[in-house]
């Protein structure tokens, strides 16, 4: 009883990089979800096979709030979060707030920059807005278009 769900929470203490976790870290959400509702269809066997306390459910949510302080690695941090938001637990409103007042400042500030250095480009005669009738470093996501365009066309291709 509980086997899998313990090694996952032992598993995401020792954890340090997203490489690390890369293979088996969504087990973690499955095994919350599975002591919310113990006929949860996961799909893989191991899980279905697998009974998990409310104890061993707190075990994760907890490695995974530990585990969320450890690194700032944007594929670590959504991991966390994703296994967080499978508790679907009130008590992590304020995570929710704050992780989504974090990111959103982030976002807004990287993509002033996607929209200077699109700018930039298109100064030096480069194919960047081609037929824009206005631009506007708040419109993130033809700014994320046009930089993906971009990039494309020299055979660079961003993930996401």
């Amino acid at each position: 009883m509980g086997e899998l769900a313990q090694k996952i929470a032992r598993d995401i203490d020792a954890a340090k990089t997203f490489e690390d976790i890369s293979d088996w870290i969504w087990m973690a959400g499955d095994l919350i979800r599975k002591a919310a509702l113990p006929d949860y269809p996961s799909g893989f066997a191991d899980i279905d096979a697998e009974t998990v306390t409310w104890a061993e459910r707190l075990d994760l949510k907890e490695a995974a709030l530990r585990a969320l302080e450890r690194n700032a690695d944007p594929l670590w941090v959504v991991s966390m979060l994703s296994i967080l938001s499978d508790t679907r637990d009130r008590d992590l409103k304020k995570l929710w707030i704050d992780s989504l007042a974090t990111h959103l400042r982030v976002l807004k500030q990287a993509n002033v920059i996607v929209f200077t250095a699109l700018l930039a480009l298109r100064d030096i005669d480069e194919p960047v807005f081609k037929g824009a009738q206005s631009l506007c470093s708040s419109d993130v996501e033809r700014n994320i278009t046009e930089a993906n365009q971009y990039l494309k066309r020299h055979g660079i291709l961003i993930p996401g």
